[in-house]
């Protein structure tokens, strides 16, 4: 018992070691070089967006009620919220500026007939890992009725992008992931690794890199502001996975609650350390001398591939 604690001790320490680590990477690694996407990819296909999503923006706020704004938290009644138009131009200035025309966008449909059709045309994905992976993502989804719980989530398998609620950030987290999943070598291998607890924070912190580049190319404060309290809590997600075999059952939930705690706490920091550096700026009335000298500037990644 005594050899079974301090191996659940130690593996703690480890697994919040790491998440530490990877979050301060977040913060200091510059965007990946774009890549041009797969030639083999599927043609992109013209949604009518405008017609199928209400480009009116959210009701504001101001007025309601602590009821009222209560209930539309809640996730089947945030799924019925119409896309904002804010929402609509930030996905447009991403997708062409990073050339993914080739994802398709799927507006709150509960399952979509043309999914399998497009799992078996995407030659990004090696046919091995697209038909037995692939086919238990789109099983799951179904079960789960991602729709109705106003799920945000793009599928590496089907590259298809099902956008079921107005959250920018969640859906800029999801660009982003398609993004980097064309930045691959071996792609599927890539696809697969990042739905893997705790190996998937590999994925979740080269995406939150990303995103917070994009947010800086467009001195877009409030994005990358909401990017930090988005990202870091959910950085090792499924930790108590992994951490059920060293610690007693009840304690794996407690372990995720704490790195997501520890998360959001390093999100706030950033943020107190990134709002000293904007004013300092501002008052030199220079500009930002952490920015990229533009958004395509190769860096380094954030995690070695290799």
């Amino acid at each position: 018992m005594g050899i079974a604690r301090n191996m659940g001790e130690s593996m703690r320490r480890y697994l919040v070691w790491i998440y530490l680590m990877s979050l301060v990477g977040c913060a200091t690694s510059g965007v990946r070089t774009p890549k041009s996407a797969s030639q083999e990819g599927l043609a992109a296909e013209d949604n009518g967006n405008s017609q199928v999503v209400s480009g009116s923006k959210s009701e504001s706020g101001e007025n309601k009620s602590i009821v009222a704004t209560l209930r539309e938290k809640l996730p089947w009644r945030r799924a019925r919220v119409p896309i904002s138009e804010s929402t609509l131009n930030l996905m447009a200035d991403y997708i062409a500026k990073n050339d993914l025309q080739r994802v398709h966008l799927e507006f709150r449909t509960e399952t979509s007939a043309g999914d399998w059709q497009r799992l078996k045309s995407n030659n990004m994905i090696h046919p091995i890992l697209r038909y037995s992976a692939g086919t238990v993502g789109l099983v799951e989804t179904t079960l789960a009725r991602t729709a109705f719980w106003g799920n945000n989530r793009y599928s590496p398998f089907t590259d298809t992008l099902h956008i079921n609620s107005d959250d920018p950030v969640g859906i800029l987290s999801e660009l982003a992931n398609a993004k980097v999943l064309r930045d691959q070598k071996h792609p599927g291998t890539y696809a697969f690794i990042s739905k893997t607890p705790v190996l998937s924070a590999w994925n979740n912190s080269q995406k939150t890199s990303e995103m917070i580049a994009y947010a800086r190319s467009k001195n877009d404060w409030d994005l990358e502001k909401s990017t930090y309290r988005k990202m870091y809590p959910g950085m090792f997600g499924g930790t108590s996975v992994v951490a059920a075999a060293f610690v007693p059952f009840y304690a794996a939930p407690l372990l995720d609650l704490g790195v997501a705690g520890a998360g959001l706490a390093i999100a706030e920091w950033q943020i107190s350390i990134r709002e000293k550096e904007i004013q300092l700026a501002d008052k030199k009335e220079t500009p930002q001398t952490i920015q990229p000298a533009s958004y395509s500037t190769p860096a380094e990644p954030l995690v070695n591939s290799k």
